[in-house]
């Protein structure tokens, strides 16, 4: 997926040596490894603040998931939009909605649309969780839409 041509102006920040991006796909990666890696409580001055999957899971569980997932889409959202003001909408899948499903090994596959000059972007990830505690986060390319 090619970098838009439209200026992004609402930079990301990251522990790394690149220190704030504004590329499309980085930007979208770290907004989501800080809501999927944040632990709930790591900041003192912004307690209750910090958006956190795994915050998420623990309030919400894993034997009704569709809270958890209305919770985790709707702040994944609201995370999404303080670097995408255009917009961004996310779609959740989850073996968890499965009638079959025990319980102990969930997985939510992601879709996030992001808008950035007026053009749709889609980006995906695929996170499981197995006794409410996640354990692997997977970068889906070139899937489009969960919808």
């Amino acid at each position: 997926m090619s970098t838009p041509a439209v200026a992004d102006p609402i930079p990301v920040p990251s522990f790394s040596t690149t220190g704030w991006t504004t590329s499309l796909s980085e930007k979208a990666d770290l907004a989501a490894s800080h809501f999927f890696l944040t632990d709930a409580y790591q900041s003192n001055l912004y307690m209750g603040k910090l958006v956190s999957l795994q915050a998420l899971i623990q309030q919400y569980g894993q034997s009704d998931v569709v809270p958890l997932i209305t919770n985790v889409r709707q702040t994944m959202e609201d995370y999404l939009r303080r670097y995408y003001p255009e917009g961004s909408s996310v779609t959740i899948t989850s073996n968890g909605t499965d009638p079959t499903y025990a319980g102990s090994l969930l997985t939510l596959n992601i879709t996030a649309l992001i808008t950035l000059g007026g053009v749709q972007y889609s980006f995906g990830w695929l996170v499981s969780a197995e006794n409410s505690i996640v354990n692997t986060i997977v970068r889906i390319n070139n899937t489009g839409p969960a919808f």
